[in-house]
């Protein structure tokens, strides 16, 4: 009898050290992910067709304006024909309005991938010299203004990840490398609240979102 209660006992701690583990190991890092906000600052999202969070959008539908702070149009044009001369980026046409700090860059992509890339390039801050303090991207539904986005890049993260807002105040996330997997692009919706949309177009001159097409351009086509 001793020795049969002494191995149940061996049984038991031993069930008891595995449910621990599987409490360690499995349990605690679900209910740690349900208190942790989504980031998209350490994770990588699924292709957008796995992703349960996925918004697709037809790009077709929008205008595309890019937002840059403290920058010349001099440095700007520099940097364009750098990455158009070098087949990286496949721009259509750029009208420019200059207002204050800002350069406002009216941009026609052929697709969502393409526009993103160039918003990167032009905020790429691996670059000390002249590098712009702030470079925004807004893309402006032509029909319904709910489906307006503004989205920027995300300064904790050197892996190419965008975060951004709708105008009805849901936050997402773009991971760059995978922007092209699909065309209606990779928003990955999310519950941060890291981007306030009218917070970030009240300091923009949205004044220029009319440009002219008489304008001149930083880079004619």
């Amino acid at each position: 009898m001793d020795n049969l209660s002494t191995t149940m006992n061996i049984i038991l701690a031993i069930l008891a050290y595995a449910a621990a583990w599987f409490y360690i190991l499995y349990i605690i890092p679900k209910i740690l992910r349900l208190f942790k906000k989504k980031s998209h600052h350490h994770i990588v999202p699924p292709k957008p067709k796995k992703d349960k969070n996925w918004k697709p959008i037809d790009f077709s539908k929008y205008k595309c304006f890019i937002f840059i702070n403290d920058s010349s149009i001099e440095h700007l044009n520099r940097k364009i024909n750098r990455y158009r001369n070098s087949n990286q980026l496949s721009i259509q046409k750029i009208k420019s309005c200059k207002q204050d700090n800002w350069v406002v860059l009216k941009v026609k992509v052929a697709s969502f991938h393409r526009f993103k890339s160039l918003v990167w390039k032009l905020g790429d801050y691996s670059e000390n010299y002249e590098s712009p303090n702030e470079v925004i991207g807004f893309c402006q539904h032509k029909k319904i203004p709910s489906e307006d986005y503004i989205f920027k890049a995300d300064k904790e993260s050197v892996y190419g990840y965008f975060i951004g807002s709708f105008r009805t105040g849901k936050n997402f996330g773009i991971y760059l490398p995978d922007s092209s997997s699909h065309k209606s692009g990779n928003i990955s919706l999310s519950r941060n609240h890291e981007v306030n949309f009218y917070s970030e177009i009240s300091v923009l001159p949205m004044e220029c979102l009319n440009i002219q097409e008489s304008k001149t351009s930083p880079n004619k086509d």
